[in-house]
């Protein structure tokens, strides 16, 4: 029997009433989060979970609401709660740059009315007025991209970067004005504080600063870093117009470069450097950069460089408008959210270093363990459920940690790692790698489960799947021909399911194995990406696909047979499926995700979370 069954809403996820809140639901936070910095003390603010996935902000005069470009329309979001405010809708595609009055009654976007492949040929700039939604102007900017928006501090004119030229534009009449064209393709532009000069980058095979009369539109003067520099993309400039920093690549390495603006003199130079200004604080005295994963001071008396936070995946890092506080943007399912079973919202959401691959829970529960592998940022990170405060960071060169479990006492964590192919042994109290043992060679497909017991740890990689014993602290078998992503141990003990490979290390079946003598006892003819067991056993739900239809299937354990399927569902990764502990409810995670009912089997709620997902 195939069961279809859709729920369409809004809103972050929509969970059923009909249940005791019994359980807590452990996933990734679909959504982008933004904290706060101290420029003063460095230290971070609160924890502000948005409605939207977003990779850059802009921020109003009165700090009180982000704007952000979404796909076809910009989005309005409320500082303190991150919630959404409005959105508002262009004439034309959304392309590029966006910047708002200071007054914040006009917001200014990048457009484009003629799109050929991945170009636009037709650039414009956008009015939407803020109060009523409604598109005041299309301001025709040619047929090349337009690079950046800047609004002058005094509000009487707005600035695009386009076709290597400067443009005005009257705000008055939403016309475009004069325009400039300096000798080098332009990069960026910031505007003195009283509005009178813009400083414009351009960098070709020299780094060039021009001095830009905005009244006339003429280059006033020319900043001339050492001539060994090149390759500059950002600066930023001080609060009281008398500091400007640039950054450089001079001398086969990233610099940023300090300039008086009074005398166009470079006052300072900090060697090796890298990532983009964010901002200077108003005496010209600390620059602020964004590194990609953390957030540096360079101090240009001394030059000193400092980091203000631990390493976090940072999508976006802007000023406040006192430049009290930076406010950073982190990716979607960058935080793991905590929400109980028949709750609406969530009720506590984590910060952790990278998106998770893997999570693990303490058997208190007061600990959250993320297994982490992004682009060379790869380790385990331990939270705290109850303060949310990150009480190791526990970092590898052994290579990505994959998965991971706890022991029954919590006083060990066990890591997958690879390229190493390492069973990694931590102990939990004070983050020292007790033990590394070697696994078999695999390059894809991981996951780590622990037995009802807790003397025993399976994982599963490309194959074979490895049995440890965590009270020996050794392999004590290899379970030939299975592997893969799929992998659950059944609450009654004494079996294991586990995904069956080809030879091109594809799962093509889950396999029964009897966990005392790791032989194979029977087959179920579905290939899976995840399994999870109802709690008494006697079911088991699988992530897979029928007739090319994503979905569940529902498992009899006691013959093996495929008894119902559940579509509509495209759950990924091994920790994509759980089950509640009173086994009314399936949590799947995916795109879409879903929760089911047990009983009905029927999509009873919606799920954001792309996983993993975990249980309590």
């Amino acid at each position: 029997m195939v069961r279809y069954s859709l729920i369409l809403c809004a809103g972050l996820m929509v969970l059923p009433q009909a249940h005791a809140a019994n359980a807590t639901i452990y996933s990734t936070y679909p959504y982008s989060t933004v904290t706060s910095i101290s420029t003063q003390t460095g230290k971070a603010g609160g924890f502000i979970p948005l409605e939207v996935s977003t990779g850059g902000l802009t921020l109003s005069a009165d700090g009180k609401t982000f704007y952000s470009i979404l796909q076809n329309q910009v989005v309005a979001i409320d500082v303190v709660t991150g919630k959404t405010l409005r959105t508002y809708q262009t004439e034309n595609a959304l392309w590029s740059s966006l910047a708002l009055a200071p007054d914040e009654s006009k917001i200014y976007v990048g457009t484009c009315s003629n799109v050929s492949g991945n170009q636009c040929k037709a650039n414009n700039v956008e009015a939407l007025d803020v109060a009523s939604g409604q598109d005041l102007a299309v301001i025709p900017m040619g047929n090349a991209g337009v690079q950046q928006i800047v609004a002058a501090p005094n509000g009487a004119a707005v600035y695009a970067i386009h076709n290597n030229e400067l443009t005005a534009i009257d705000v008055a009449t939403l016309q475009a004005g004069a325009s400039w064209t300096p000798q080098a393709p332009p990069r960026s532009l910031v505007i003195s504080p009283e509005s009178r000069y813009g400083y414009l980058l351009a960098s070709t095979d020299e780094t060039l600063v021009y001095k830009v009369d905005l009244a006339r539109m003429t280059g006033a003067a020319v900043f001339l870093p050492p001539p060994t520099c090149y390759s500059s993309y950002s600066m930023a400039l001080s609060g009281n117009g008398a500091t400007l920093a640039v950054t450089a690549f001079c001398n086969n390495q990233n610099d940023i470069l300090f300039i008086d603006t009074s005398t166009g003199a470079i006052s300072q130079t900090v060697e090796n450097v890298s990532g983009d200004l964010i901002s200077i604080g108003s005496g010209g005295h600390d620059a602020y950069i964004s590194q990609g994963s953390a957030i540096a001071v360079v101090n240009a008396a001394t030059g000193s460089v400092n980091q203000v936070m631990a390493p976090r995946e940072i999508s976006a890092a802007i000023p406040s408008p006192d430049g009290h506080e930076i406010y950073l943007l982190f990716p979607a399912n960058s935080a793991v959210e905590a929400f109980e079973e028949g709750a609406t919202t969530v009720s506590k959401l984590f910060s952790v270093a990278w998106k998770p691959v893997w999570l693990a829970l303490s058997p208190d529960g007061t600990t959250l363990y993320s297994a982490y592998s992004t682009l060379g940022n790869d380790g385990l990170e331990a939270t705290s459920t109850v303060t949310g405060q990150n009480t190791n960071l526990l970092t590898y060169i052994f290579g990505a940690v994959e998965a991971t479990a706890v022991s029954p006492d919590g006083e060990s964590v066990y890591a997958i790692t690879y390229p190493s192919n390492s069973l990694i042994i931590i102990n939990t109290s004070t983050g020292a790698v007790e033990n590394t043992l070697n696994l078999p060679v695999c390059d894809d497909y991981f996951a780590a489960r622990i037995s009802t017991a807790g003397n025993r740890i399976y994982m599963s990689l490309c194959g074979p799947t490895v049995a440890f014993n965590t009270n020996a602290q050794e392999v004590v078998a290899h379970i030939p021909g299975t592997g893969g992503p799929a992998l659950a141990v059944s609450p009654k003990g004494g079996v294991l399911y586990v995904s069956a490979l080809d030879g091109y290390l594809q799962p093509t079946s889950v396999d029964v194995v009897d966990t005392t003598t790791y032989q194979v006892t029977g087959t179920i003819p579905i290939a899976a990406s995840a399994i999870a067991f109802a709690p008494d056993g006697a079911t088991a739900y699988a992530v897979t696909s029928q007739n090319g239809v994503p979905g569940i299937a529902v498992i009899d354990t006691s013959t093996l047979a495929i008894s119902d399927f559940i579509s509509g569902i495209n759950g990924s990764g091994g920790q994509s499926i759980a089950v509640t502990p009173d086994g009314k409810l399936l949590y799947v995670a995916g795109s879409p995700g879903a929760i089911i009912d047990a009983h009905s089997l029927t999509i009873v709620g919606q799920l954001q979370s792309g996983g993993p997902i975990l249980i309590r």
